[in-house]
């Protein structure tokens, strides 16, 4: 979160047009309520930033065309952490697969 968040302050010193989607890959556990506490908690006031959970099956759609992998151990899933950059025409530019990653020749 933290390097979304620095994400967005980047974009927003340079005026650029963004938006943050902060989708949930385990929707049972990451309902609408939970997604908005994690919102508060992280004190996320930005309006480019949209916490978004939905069908499970559409979710691991998006997941495998994302190539973002998971895997359920237990009751609980584990997954990347990834940020991505993708266009108006919905064509993935960058990824960010560290959340220490220097930012600075993707942004």
């Amino acid at each position: 979160m933290r390097q979304l968040k620095r994400i967005d302050k980047l974009l927003n010193e340079r005026s650029a047009s963004h938006e943050i989607l902060f989708i949930t890959i385990d929707p049972r556990i990451d309902t609408s309520e939970r997604l908005l506490r994690y919102k508060r908690d992280w004190k996320v006031t930005s309006e480019h930033w949209h916490f978004l959970t939905g069908d499970e099956k559409a979710i691991r759609k998006l997941a495998t065309i994302l190539k973002f992998d998971y895997t359920n151990i237990d009751e609980h899933i584990q997954h990347d952490k990834k940020v991505m950059d993708i266009d108006a025409a919905g064509f993935v530019q960058h990824t960010i697969a560290s959340w220490d990653a220097d930012l600075s020749n993707i942004l």
